[in-house]
């Protein structure tokens, strides 16, 4: 008997006509100073990320950069200049690791860059949130302890769950200014909403009044009465409105949680210096 014929098997790549991937880089170990920057295709650094960068640095979070070298040898930063200029900004890094593709000009390392940045999914910052968590880093260790002691936990169900907080972004930036205020917001927050998702709003609304002397837990009781979390939603709605606010911010939520507080009381609570208080970014 004759062997039998080997017939090819078509790939999805060559059944779909996919694409060629093209070249597929090399892994080379770049001395910081010999990678530039061309600001014509990359974004303004942020000094505030480099220093966080830099002062977080470990190489399993750095990683490689991907890098392109030119006809004429000199080497341009496509995706990791952030981390790049954090190792130069440190002092004690000379080398970082790097996938080198070869470059046919500007135009193409931008388009490069473009494929880079609009295919990578976004980590969400409750992935984040436990990623840090799981690897001891503080506050979110810490928070992560208090949010499961008070039957709370992070989540990203977008609401569906009232024990599942997904803006846990403003809870780490209000508990690094203020850890008290912000557990006590936390669960003032749970009292008034009941059995309805919590939000990132209303955390920074009163959060901000505790700073300011507001004992916003004796009106709980008032707040519930009037509507709980509807009614919240809409006098905070109608003080951006009247104030001419375009972006919402703590100080916004606050004086708009202020007029559910406020409501037929004779005496009306009025905060002083609000207007010197930096807000924290919405």
């Amino acid at each position: 008997m004759s062997p039998a014929k080997k017939t090819k098997t078509m790939n999805n790549s060559e059944k779909f006509g996919w694409a060629k991937p093209g070249d597929q880089g090399k892994a080379i170990d770049l001395p910081i100073d010999d990678i530039r920057v061309d600001f014509r295709y990359q974004r303004a650094v942020i000094r505030q990320k480099l220093l966080d960068i830099a002062s977080r640095f470990n190489w399993e979070g750095f990683g490689a950069i991907v890098v392109m070298q030119r006809a004429n040898g000199h080497y341009f930063v496509v995706d990791g200049q952030h981390r790049l200029e954090a190792a130069k900004l440190r002092g004690d890094v000379v080398t970082v690791k790097t996938i080198v593709f070869q470059s046919d000009g500007p135009d193409h390392e931008a388009r490069a860059f473009l494929d880079l940045n609009t295919r990578r999914a976004v980590v969400r910052a409750t992935d984040k949130f436990r990623a840090a968590s799981r690897a001891g880093m503080e506050p979110e260790r810490t928070i992560d302890k208090w949010l499961t002691g008070n039957g709370l936990r992070v989540g990203s169900d977008h609401g569906k769950d009232p024990a599942s907080i997904a803006w846990v972004k403003e809870i780490v930036e209000t508990w690094k200014l203020d850890e008290e205020a912000c557990k006590a917001a936390v669960l003032i927050q749970r009292r008034i909403t009941l059995d309805q998702p919590t939000c990132a709003k209303f955390h920074k609304g009163i959060w901000y009044l505790l700073r300011k002397g507001v004992d916003v837990g004796s009106e709980v009781n008032k707040i519930v009465a009037l509507g709980g979390k509807t009614r919240l939603e809409h006098d905070i709605s109608n003080q951006q409105i009247d104030s001419g606010v375009r972006t919402y911010g703590q100080r916004t939520f606050a004086l708009g949680i202020l007029r559910t507080i406020n409501h037929k009381r004779r005496n009306k609570i009025r905060l002083a210096g609000e207007v010197d208080t930096p807000e924290v970014p919405a």
